[in-house]
Formats: C-alpha cells, sequence, structure tokens
C-alpha cells in the first residue's frame, strides 16, 4: 500500500501494442514511486536523448555511404524499424494473434509442446504479400540486406550479391542466364530478392 505522504510522479510517455496492425491500441500511464527504480526522465532528458540518437543514426548513415539527401529517409527507415522488429527478449511470449512469430508456428502456451512446425498457407501468404517483403522493410534501400546487395557495381554482380545474402551460395550458369533474360525484360533486383525470399530452397532449407 502507498501510504498519504508519498508522491507519485506520472510519466506521460505512452506505450503502444506492439501489434497494432492486429490489437487495438492500447496506452497506459507507468506511474514512479520515490525511493523505487530510477526517476522518469524529464524532457530535457528525453530531449538530449533524441538529439543523441538522431546524430548515432546520421553517423551511421554516412558510414554506410548514404548521401546526406537520403539521411532524413534513412533516420525514418531505423525509427520505424526498432518499432517493427523488436528482440526477441522485449516481445511478449506469446506474441499477439497475427504477429509474424505467430504465424511462423510459435507455440500459444495452452499447452506444453503447443508449437507448430508445419508449413501452412498463412504462412506463405505472409511471405508473398505483406509487408515483410516489400519496400517498406525488406526492400527499402535503407534495410541491410538491399544496402549490402546495392553495393554490388553491375545486375550480374547484384544478383551474386543476392544469392549469396538469401542462399549463401553463388548463381549457378543457368540461374545467371535466367536473371539476365529476366532484366532485358524490365525486371528488377527488387524482383530477384523476392523471388529468392518466396524460393522452396530458402524457406524450406535454409
Amino acid at each position: 500500500m502507498i501510504g498519504k505522504n508519498a508522491s507519485l510522479i506520472i510519466d506521460q510517455n505512452y506505450k503502444k501494442n506492439p501489434n497494432p496492425r492486429v490489437l487495438a491500441i492500447e496506452t497506459w500511464r507507468s506511474i514512479h514511486v520515490p525511493g523505487y527504480g530510477p526517476p522518469p526522465k524529464t524532457t530535457a532528458q528525453l530531449e538530449e536523448d533524441a538529439k543523441a540518437q538522431l546524430k548515432q543514426l546520421i553517423d551511421l548513415a554516412t558510414k554506410l555511404g548514404y548521401p546526406p539527401k537520403d539521411h532524413p529517409q534513412f533516420v525514418n527507415y531505423c525509427r520505424q524499424a526498432s518499432e517493427d522488429w523488436l528482440r526477441a527478449s522485449e516481445l511478449d511470449s506469446p506474441a499477439p494473434r497475427g504477429h509474424f512469430l505467430r504465424i511462423m508456428g510459435q507455440s500459444d502456451r495452452e499447452f506444453v509442446e503447443n508449437a507448430n512446425p508445419s508449413a501452412s498457407i498463412p504462412q506463405a501468404l505472409a511471405l508473398m504479400n505483406s509487408d515483410i517483403i516489400s519496400e517498406k522493410n525488406l526492400l527499402s534501400p535503407f534495410s541491410p540486406l538491399m544496402n549490402f546487395i546495392s553495393q554490388a557495381k553491375n545486375p550480374t554482380e547484384k544478383a551474386k550479391a543476392a544469392y549469396l545474402a538469401i542462399l549463401s551460395r553463388h548463381p549457378t550458369p543457368d540461374e545467371n542466364a535466367a536473371w539476365n533474360k529476366a532484366t532485358a525484360s524490365g525486371l528488377s533486383i527488387n524482383d530477384l530478392v523476392y523471388a529468392l525470399l518466396n524460393s522452396k530452397q530458402f524457406i524450406f532449407i535454409q
């Protein structure tokens, strides 16, 4: 019980559900009881943290070779990715229904060993139609995958980089020929990455 003389400091920062696309946004305020844990940061401290994070991201963009005109987009991508792609230790377990981990067979923890290792149609649809393999995420020019591929100098080298990054091997002569034919018909490296990430070799072997 909190004594009547104890003062409460309200943290005005709102938190949201990690998967608002599926569940309604949940908001709440956390309260701090003096003497228990670190006090909430002041507005000035939060602003300093934001400035330090911005500088860190701009320095990273410069290190990765992005021109200054692309720095704002790189910063926005990184901030969005930090919300969408959390570490496993930061996620609720089990993940909410509709979350990528649940789609891929994560246990709902209602029974022991209730995970599902079998492939399913929702899994295939998630890889083909969701935002995971799109210009918002993996196909963004600011994603680590596409940044690695973009460093290649020509279409042949880009294809080689894509195969190495996704399948951990070089393309075969037949695959190189198919890629050259595809580029002649107007397909881009994004199309190749999408196809590789949805290939049976990546899904069932890698």
